[in-house]
């Protein structure tokens, strides 16, 4: 079964108590808002970050720069991932 994935820029918000909240937007936000939110993660426990995801941040948020993946694995862990393009033999 597929999973659900959603595609956009992430907005990053660090809480008290080690959880962070993910928004995912249609728009690149600019300082770490945008109106464009469509998806959001709350309060995660489970948080992978890819190394290959462009961030930028002030304070207690960080945003990418570059659109993104974000999908949940089998065991419950969130990832934030490099969005490769789909490549289509021609």
């Amino acid at each position: 079964m597929a999973l659900p994935i959603d595609r956009g820029y992430v907005i990053l918000s660090f809480e008290e108590g080690r959880k962070t909240t993910v928004s995912v937007a249609r728009s690149r936000p600019e300082q770490g808002q945008s109106e464009d939110v469509f998806a959001v993660h709350a309060s995660l426990s489970k948080l992978a970050v890819h190394k290959e995801v462009p961030l930028v941040g002030s304070g207690r948020l960080a945003w990418s720069t570059k659109p993104v993946k974000v999908y949940t694995d089998d065991g419950g862990l969130v990832h934030v991932a490099p969005d490769d393009p789909v490549q289509v033999a021609v």
